[in-house]
């Protein structure tokens, strides 16, 4: 785990929460000490899938521009709290893609992930795959963005394929 190299992207319209500051600097300070290093990335607009794909392409440029080559990309939005060994800990996992399914902030406060066996109790610990996994608070491996191509994000609404 010492050799990853991650890039953490945190997309936000106007601001990101005090809470998740605090939970960055705390992620930061225990992955530091684990010897993990990370290269935050914020970008700023109205629309997420711009700054998504600002994002990666801000690591990409970065990779470029330097003999870093990421090996992680996480992705927290601007209004997560999570604890700080979340990035240890999913990187323990060893999965291309992994992160946390939360409630959604409004009414009826569905998941916002889709699990592959729909009769899973949401709230059951433990690792279980996937139809759809929210961004909120998601590690990636970096190959990934660099075998897709622009943009890794397009718009569109629910009912529309991205």
């Amino acid at each position: 785990m010492t050799d990853a190299k991650v890039a953490i992207g945190i997309p936000y319209y106007r601001s990101v929460e005090g809470p998740t500051l605090l939970s960055c600097m705390h992620l930061s300070a225990i992955s530091a000490d684990a010897k993990i290093a990370m290269l935050p990335i914020g970008t700023s607009g109205c629309y997420i899938e711009d700054n998504r794909n600002g994002c990666i392409e801000y690591a990409l440029n970065i990779e470029a521009k330097s003999d870093i080559r990421f090996t992680h990309f996480l992705w927290i939005d601007g209004d997560m709290i999570f604890p700080g060994d979340a990035l240890i800990r999913l990187l323990g996992h060893d999965k291309d893609i992994i992160g946390a399914n939360y409630r959604q902030r409004t009414p009826p406060y569905k998941h916002a992930g889709v699990y592959e066996n729909r009769a899973i109790n949401p709230l059951a610990p433990g690792l279980h795959k996937m139809i759809q996994m929210p961004t909120g608070l998601l590690l990636t491996r970096f190959d990934i963005y660099r075998k897709m191509g622009y943009p890794w994000f397009k718009p569109g609404l629910h009912s529309e394929p991205r």
